[in-house]
């Protein structure tokens, strides 16, 4: 099968809806940490309360104590305040911290699952799939994504539940007030959801070519020799440039967006306490609201403006983390071309004899085969040298055999079974690689020699070592 099958399947589906984006994120990354979440909405509760009641106590402060001049009231309701603002601190403590560990473990967890999901993954998919694009999911997206889930619920618990409080206490000063103030804000709602959409279409194209930048960076690196021999450090600066100039762009394009609907919550703000000013200050004037609760209707209005922002905001935040969702769940849903067939058994050697029958193996659908009706038979117990030019398709051949790749036509067999009708993992351990590139993983010089049988003891890594000029 194609490695360049994959090309396409990696790509994040950019008319997947929010609510279905939305629905699979809860489930698989939010919900096994309901009882954190909701010890978190409680204490967000909390701090909602305490937001409102000190708004409301503004109004026994003016009446009671300024205006009536009721001496006995000073402590009761000073006692109260800080009542008010110890619950406040502490409650908001306490959802930050238990918000923060949900934030983290779904890092933790996406990016465990992610990596377990792509080591399962075959080569034709790393053939077909840049390393820094892969890096680039593994970091960038999944901490947009944390910041999207602790962002979203914060906004959706604490600001929400404030802004509950907080018009209560509205309604309770003055209900037709309150209905005026509040009456202008559904405006709002159209252009925020617009801007979310693009807000999303946005994120995907910024962290597309961040991981775009990546993968320069790391063929870069990866290939300093050849880059420094033929003198290319100028041509590679400017490719640089450009990605780096192209997620510049792209990301102040976000900022922008994001940023527009500030001024809309700033226009809509303004009409609401210009409103409730002149209109509660002439009730007061008329006698028809005592001073008390215009200013706690006012403390309110004013208070409830900050989570009101924010959750105008709410939805381009989410926006930004669905994008990185579709993108995490491409690579999720994505599923391995080379697998074990359903009647696979593992694989018992005792007749070695090696046999290409008829191969032909091509890389894409529309290449021309590097192998073609290709027979040959390797008995057991010899050393075979294969010869010929490069792109001869020395390499392929051998890369048939643990099935890094299957053929498009014919069969292998070893000791007359085909490689495809036994399981993988007993394949592969009865091969050992030594390739063209030296591998050396950032472990011990030990691990490095034992890799594949950790199990082995010391006497046998040093006698590797020493077959290998090693020692």
């Amino acid at each position: 099968m194609s490695a360049r099958l994959y090309a396409s399947e990696i790509k994040p589906p950019l008319d997947s809806s929010t609510w279905q984006l939305l629905r699979r994120l809860l489930a698989k990354a939010v919900r096994p940490y309901a009882r954190h979440l909701t010890a978190a909405v409680l204490l967000m509760g909390g701090v909602a309360g305490a937001t409102a009641f000190t708004t409301y106590l503004l109004k026994p402060v003016v009446d009671e104590v300024f205006v009536a001049r009721e001496a006995a009231m000073l402590w009761p309701v000073g006692g109260a305040v800080l009542l008010a603002f110890l619950v406040k601190g502490a409650a908001d403590f306490g959802q930050a911290a238990l918000m923060s560990f949900v934030g983290l473990r779904i890092v933790a967890n996406m990016q465990q699952r992610l990596f377990d999901h792509l080591i399962s993954m075959d080569v034709p998919f790393f053939a077909a799939t840049a390393t820094g694009r892969l890096i680039a999911r593994f970091t960038n997206d999944v901490q947009l994504l944390r910041a999207t889930v602790s962002n979203t619920l914060t906004g959706f618990g604490k600001d929400s539940l404030t802004l509950v409080g907080l018009i209560i206490n509205m309604f309770v000063q003055d209900w037709l007030l309150a209905v005026m103030s509040f009456f202008i804000f559904p405006a709002a709602v159209l252009p925020i959801v617009r801007l979310g959409q693009r807000m999303r279409k946005v994120t995907i194209n910024t962290q597309e070519h961040i991981g775009l930048l990546t993968t320069i960076l790391e063929q870069d690196f990866h290939g300093i020799r050849v880059v420094k021999a033929y003198g290319m450090e100028e041509n590679e600066k400017g490719k640089v440039a450009s990605a780096i100039e192209e997620v510049f762009r792209l990301t102040l394009k976000a900022q922008f967006t994001r940023a527009f609907s500030s001024p809309i919550m700033e226009m809509l703000g303004g009409i609401a306490i210009t409103t409730v000013i002149v209109y509660g200050g002439w009730r007061v004037i008329a006698s028809d609201m005592t001073a008390g609760s215009f200013f706690s209707f006012i403390a309110s209005l004013l208070t409830a403006y900050r989570p009101l922002k924010a959750l105008g905001g709410v939805n381009a935040t989410l926006q930004e983390g669905l994008a990185s969702a579709q993108r995490l769940f491409a690579i999720l849903d994505t599923q391995p071309l080379v697998t074990d067939s359903p009647a696979a058994r593992p694989l018992a050697i005792t007749n070695g004899t090696i046999r290409f029958e008829h191969v032909t193996f091509a890389y894409g659908t529309n290449t021309p085969p590097v192998l073609e009706g290709l027979s040959l038979e390797v008995p057991a117990g010899r050393t075979v040298a294969l010869v010929g030019p490069s792109g001869a398709g020395k390499t392929t051949l051998l890369n048939l055999i643990p099935r890094f790749w299957d053929v498009n036509a014919g069969g292998i067999t070893i000791g007359g079974r085909d490689v495809r009708d036994v399981t993988l993992a007993s394949l592969r351990a009865q091969i050992a690689l030594v390739g063209q590139e030296t591998i050396l993983f950032d472990d011990t010089v030990r691990a490095n020699i034992a890799y594949g049988r950790v199990e082995a003891d010391m006497s046998e890594i040093e006698a590797a070592a020493r077959h290998a000029a090693a020692h």
